[in-house]
């Protein structure tokens, strides 16, 4: 069976994706009295969204423009 050898610490990458844009922060639940609806409305207008994936080294942090 082939094994891999260890992995270099310099070599270690990590990705994470995220996203943004205006209604990032909306709340998707609410709360009303007991018995009755919950019930909120808003105009839905799509929106730019913005989207980073850095990438963390053990030195640095690496983000593509």
């Amino acid at each position: 069976m082939n094994r891999l050898a260890a992995p270099d610490p310099e070599m270690l990458m990590f990705g994470d994706e995220a996203a943004n844009n205006k209604h990032t922060l909306d709340r998707q639940m609410g709360y009303s009295a007991r018995g009755t609806r919950c019930v909120h409305s808003r105009s839905f207008v799509r929106r730019t969204q913005w989207s980073i994936l850095p990438i963390l080294t053990l030195d640095e942090i690496i983000t593509h423009d």
